[in-house]
């Protein structure tokens, strides 16, 4: 084993001392190790604060360079980088120790990440890796102070592009436009406006001038079905708020449905499904991803590929899949060194809940190192609650991005916008059904208590549409004018069109109606003219603004002969 040893002063990153040592991993070999049994008997004596337990001391720090682990410290220009160095340097200023930095660098021997990590804790105060924390490895005196690295096993494979795009023949396209709302907000607007129509119909069906005509035009855009009553308009009023807030919510999570739509699909649904199909599947030789597929019995061995460039090898061909940590993942689709191409995607949910970070040596009895581990606890969850952690860690992956591929092909997360739940419109529906509620019952208590045609608060105009008109003796007779004027009603309803053909087509009608009601009070006076003239008796002149209708005996009492008499219609 090759050791390059960096001596740093406090937060300095100024190279003091660098020499090689080689090393074969002896297990004789000096402990460099910071003995903390006094510091520890301090304050457990109170003589030593427990956040000073490690103000003042030198740490020997050691931590793999240039390896295959995502996060190792790299070594250049007599200067080290990397998450790992930055996390480092944060803790040791916050805690106040020095250190020497001594890194690691993988050799060819036999030895497993296991074997080199349990022999880096044992010789030095901290190993610093991204070590996923397991139960066999806990049984071997691992400790680690905090996990700040996501190292959820996730399965990733190649994408293709998608040859399934035919609506007929894949249902989730065809009903793509669907997909802003859950199943059951679906079901509640639908049920909604099922509701609310009837609620509408219940208040405005008596009288109303909203008939089957008018409701053709709204159809065509030349008319529209306006609300004559108190009721009918606060129904109205609330369900319009209702829909603006539904189509408002449904076109935003809709838009970005169809813009984030991805244009690739991965090869398998899920591990399950990887294996049944027979893929070989590689994993990081001595990682915690291949310990995971050798203990879990579901997944044959003959399908397993131990490598330490599973993601170069999934390129080449070698395996279909690659089990690895989401971490690892993240850098993988943002760096060109773990493969060159960007159709690569996690599938299915994630296998289990995992973290990662550095390595203490449980050691209560020899040299303590316990306390080491406790005290950077402290400090780390000090750094991950103001969010210097967080930090770091998207600056390291910025730096790390050498391809551009977008996004991370998370499907948790690029599944775009989740869909709208019911949930989130429990408000609306609930108001708008108060104020069905108050406008049904408002309705009632009109026709309840007042026996009135509508169902609300109506204008004196709505009952009184021919109250000039009576029947006498079965003759319908009007009464001061001979042309009939438009009422209120009719006002309304040209207001309300919304076509100006509708309003010029109706003074046409009105025209021509006046004008066949002269024609037809001329023919009646001259009717009169020639009936009086048979009979004998003097004409009278009539005033053409007068009009009336009758059936009546001769003037001369014969009751056989009866007179012409015309009959006006206007």
């Amino acid at each position: 084993m090759f050791f390059l040893v960096i001596t740093v002063a406090g937060a300095s990153r100024l190279v003091a001392n660098s020499r090689p040592v080689f090393d074969n991993g002896d297990s004789g070999r000096t402990d460099y190790r910071y003995n903390m049994c006094n510091r520890t008997i301090d304050i457990a004596t109170g003589a030593l604060e427990f956040e000073k337990g490690l103000d003042g001391i030198k740490l020997t720090v050691i931590a793999y360079y240039r390896s295959s682990d995502t996060a190792a410290i790299d070594y250049t220009n007599d200067e080290f980088s990397g998450l790992q160095a930055d996390v480092l340097e944060e803790i040791a200023n916050l805690a106040g120790f020095e250190y020497e930095l001594y890194l690691f660098n993988e050799s060819a021997s036999n030895s497993t990440y296991v074997d080199d990590i349990e022999y880096m804790m044992r010789h030095y105060d901290v190993a610093i890796d991204s070590t996923t924390a397991m139960a066999e490895r806990a049984a071997l005196g691992f400790s680690q102070p905090y996990s700040f690295l996501d190292m959820t096993p996730w399965l990733v494979t190649t994408t293709e592009d998608d040859k399934d795009n035919d609506p007929w023949r894949n249902r989730h396209t065809f009903f793509r436009f669907a997909y802003p709302f859950s199943i059951k907000l679906w079901a509640a607007t639908v049920f909604s406006t099922a509701v609310t129509a009837f609620a509408y119909w219940y208040i405005e069906r008596e009288g109303a001038f909203d008939s089957a005509h008018k409701a053709t035009l709204q159809v065509a855009a030349a008319g529209g079905l306006e609300p004559t009553t108190v009721s009918g308009k606060m129904l109205l009023t609330s369900w319009a708020m209702a829909a603006f807030i539904i189509i408002s919510s449904y076109t935003a999570n809709l838009a970005a449905v169809l813009v984030s739509e991805t244009k690739t699909s991965a090869r398998f649904s899920d591990i399950n499904d990887a294996i049944d199909q027979g893929a070989m599947i590689c994993v990081h030789k001595g990682y915690a991803t291949e310990s995971l597929y050798d203990s879990t019995p579901e997944y044959p061995p003959h399908l397993k590929v131990s490598t330490v460039d599973e993601f170069m090898d999934m390129y080449r061909g070698v395996c279909d899949a690659v089990l690895t940590d989401r971490w690892t993942f993240e850098l993988a689709y943002r760096s060109a060194s773990f493969t060159p191409s960007c159709k690569i995607a996690r599938v299915g949910d994630e296998i289990t809940d995992a973290g990662g970070g550095w390595v203490v040596y449980a050691d209560y009895r020899h040299k303590c190192s316990s306390l080491i581990t406790q005290v950077l606890a402290e400090y780390f969850l000090s750094l991950e609650g103001d969010g210097t952690l967080d930090t770091l860690r998207t600056q390291y992956l910025d730096q790390s991005t050498t391809k551009s591929c977008g996004s991370e092909a998370d499907p948790d997360e690029d599944d775009v916008a989740d869909r709208l739940q019911l949930h989130s419109f429990v408000g609306v529906f609930m108001l708008h059904y108060i104020v069905m509620f108050l406008a049904v019952l408002g309705c009632w208590y009109y026709r309840f208590f007042f026996h009135t045609g509508r169902g609300s608060i109506v204008g004196p105009r709505a009952a009184k549409k021919y109250d000039d008109e009576e029947e006498v003796e079965g003759t319908l007779v009007v009464q001061d004018a001979p042309v009939r004027q438009r009422d209120d009603d009719d006002d309304d309803f040209l207001r309300s069109s919304s076509s100006s053909a509708v309003v010029a087509l109706s003074r046409r009608i009105d025209a021509l109606q006046s004008d066949l009601c002269d024609l037809e009070i001329r023919i009646g006076t001259k009717l009169d003219t020639i009936t009086a003239l048979l009979t004998g008796q003097e004409v009278e002149s009539q005033d053409n603004n007068t009009s009336f209708v009758s059936l009546s005996e001769a003037p001369d009492g014969d009751s056989n002969e009866a007179a012409i008499v015309p009959q006006v219609f206007c």
